[in-house]
């Protein structure tokens, strides 16, 4: 009667922890794409920022510069804004790909 009781005991505890387990999994799953939605978002916003920030900068600037340092701005702007569509579209595709992962739960009782 004893060895039934400590059985008992044990594939009860085992079953918990294995529920525990798959809980905490799926909560740290839950929490990595938060974060990585939240990074996007922010990248996206300071992205956005500055893209507004160089064009007020580049409209003030034209106005008291010469033609030849104005283009030079106007392509040092292009240059920026070429390195921002590239991080972007990584942005984009990482976005993507972090969408693709699978993570299968598995409770056994």
């Amino acid at each position: 009667m004893l060895f039934v009781q400590v059985g008992y005991f044990w594939i009860t505890l085992t079953a918990m922890i294995l529920l525990y387990a798959g809980i905490y999994r799926v909560a740290l799953d839950l929490h990595r794409r938060s974060e990585a939605k939240r990074r996007k978002q922010a990248t996206s916003l300071a992205a956005m920022a500055q893209h507004t920030v160089s064009h007020l900068g580049t409209a003030v600037i034209g106005v008291t510069r010469t033609t030849k340092l104005d283009a030079h701005l106007v392509q040092q702007q292009q240059q920026q804004q070429q390195q921002l569509q590239l991080q972007r579209q990584q942005v984009i595709n990482f976005g993507f790909a972090s969408h693709i992962t699978f993570s299968p739960m598995s409770i056994t009782s």
